[in-house]
């Protein structure tokens, strides 16, 4: 890496907060339900597993999603965050 964009990783981490660790938890969570929300049914015990697998991370992410927002107002990274990732309509 060029010192121009060491330079510049650290300004632009400098520049947003650290993500709180509750919200680094969602994040995990809301990555894990979309990757088994993409999953392929290919018979029904998977059909099983993968229905289980999203009842178990998926529930609750649209309403933590708002608690984080409202915990952290102005918070640039929360914001980031959430943004990115679209509401699941669990």
């Amino acid at each position: 890496m060029t010192l121009l964009g060491m330079l510049l990783a650290q300004t632009v981490s400098a520049a947003e907060p650290a993500l709180p660790p509750d919200a680094e938890k969602w994040v995990q969570r809301y990555d894990e339900c979309e990757h088994w929300l993409g999953e392929e049914p290919y018979d029904a015990k998977r059909r099983r597993q993968i229905n289980k697998a999203i009842k178990s991370v998926c529930s609750g992410l649209d309403k933590q999603r708002a608690a984080l927002i409202a915990r952290y107002p102005g918070n640039i990274a929360v914001d980031r965050i959430t943004s990115e990732r679209p509401p699941l309509g669990d």
